[in-house]
């Protein structure tokens, strides 16, 4: 396959010139004549292209309740959306992935229906010390807020023993809400995050780990996470960089953990972009009938490249920049090797992009099985034409084309 008059997005700028991929890898960059080799061919001409963008934080829900969305479906929205891999977060219940017996049931669901590349967090209980080591996961989320399931890591003890025994080399995820907090000044405010992320931060620094942490919703987190050094890396999500809390007081289908922030914060968030790592949707799809009984968490993975997009047409982050915290930096964090950049020898995941055309995100045309979006109706300028997993086209024009069982589990090292 060629991808013909292109301007693709590498990692020392921006080049007009074709791709060429030969099975499932990018097998060079420069002119090649698709007739002459007798390769299907892609007109890129006005287009921009990327190595696949990668999701490192999905909530897909199966098996733990595919009435709001599942591998199949999931992983059709990442297409759309214009994701070649994403990493799905433990199950809270039905059953919590806190067991090797669970991750091995979600890995068989996953072959069977995945249409993308996929790979999976681990989860930390209080005291799930044997099974994350008969399990041995290329990564380990940890909670530090009760989730009302198995999936919380309440104690200090627990804690550092989850830091102290995983594999250093291995990223931790924390989501930094610290319960305590929460507790005494009732509400998920800012104050939480910061003393979750001391908590994990002061730890990780003694040991020198690998600590990961998840959706910073404000400049204060971003600038705490920093302070413990270069074995820490952070995420934000798009939901944080463009909505804030007057968006949560109009639309009730907006509420998440952490919260919406307000203005002045949202705008800080976007100062610290140089200080973050990568962006994550933190896609968490749930029925109607539940957000409307107070169900935290939005979808994003039909948005997310998108949103970024338009802010690049705004001149708010380079395209560079764009591919380092969706394409590059998501594969080096988490171990995707030989992934996440437009080079020879690398995967042939790829994602080419309508930078000038402009749409409408309309709930009724997004494959996610929980059919809405906070961005209901927002208008944007951006919009993914092409998404190809492992060589071959999986999603054009519109149209999801990956079968069911496509998709591949990513082999991750470190």
């Amino acid at each position: 396959m060629i991808i013909k008059n292109g301007k693709l997005v590498l990692a020392g700028g921006i080049l007009e010139a074709d791709l060429l991929l030969e099975g499932t890898k990018i097998s060079g960059i420069g002119k090649f004549d698709a007739k002459e080799r007798g390769e299907e061919k892609i007109d890129a001409k006005g287009m921009l292209v990327f190595a696949g963008f990668v999701d490192a934080h999905v909530h897909l829900r199966d098996p733990e309740d595919i009435r709001k969305e599942d591998f199949s479906t999931g992983t059709a929205a990442a297409l759309a959306g214009g994701f070649t891999s994403v990493i799905d977060m433990p199950n809270y219940r039905n059953p919590a992935t806190t067991t090797a017996a669970a991750l091995a049931q979600k890995r068989e669901i996953a072959k069977k229906k995945a249409r993308c590349n996929y790979s999976f967090h681990f989860g930390a209980s209080e005291n799930n010390f044997e099974e994350v080591r008969k399990a041995n996961p290329a990564s380990l989320k940890i909670f530090l807020s009760d989730t009302k399931s198995g999936l919380w890591v309440k104690s200090n003890q627990s804690l550092r023993r989850h830091l102290t025994e995983f594999a250093h080399e291995k990223p931790v995820l924390v989501h930094a809400e610290d319960a305590g907090t929460i507790e005494i000044e009732k509400e998920r405010g800012i104050g939480a995050s910061l003393a979750g992320i001391k908590r994990a931060g002061d730890i990780a620094a003694r040991i020198g780990r690998k600590v990961h942490f998840c959706h910073l919703s404000s400049e204060q987190e971003v600038a705490c996470a920093r302070r413990f050094g270069n074995s820490i890396t952070c995420e934000v999500t798009p939901h944080h960089l463009f909505l804030n809390e007057k968006d949560a007081q109009k639309n009730p289908l907006a509420g998440m953990n952490p919260p919406l922030r307000s203005i002045t914060q949202m705008k800080g968030l976007w100062k610290m972009l140089d200080n973050v790592d990568i962006i994550a949707s933190d896609h968490a799809p749930h029925t109607l009938e539940d957000k409307k009984n107070g169900a935290a968490g939005v979808p994003g993975l039909e948005t997310a490249v998108s949103l970024m997009l338009d802010a690049a047409a705004k001149k708010k982050v380079s395209y560079l920049r764009i591919a380092q915290l969706m394409c590059e930096k998501p594969c080096g964090i988490f171990g995707m090797q030989e992934r996440g950049k437009l080079e020879k020898g690398y995967c042939a995941d790829v994602t080419v992009v309508d930078p000038k055309e402009e749409w409408v995100v309309d709930a009724s045309s997004l494959y996610t099985k929980c059919g809405w979006s906070p961005f209901e109706g927002s208008k944007l300028k951006g919009k993914v034409k092409c998404t190809i997993v492992n060589g071959k086209i999986a999603y054009e024009d519109g149209e999801v084309l990956a079968l069911e069982g496509s998709g591949r589990e990513v082999e991750r090292g470190y």
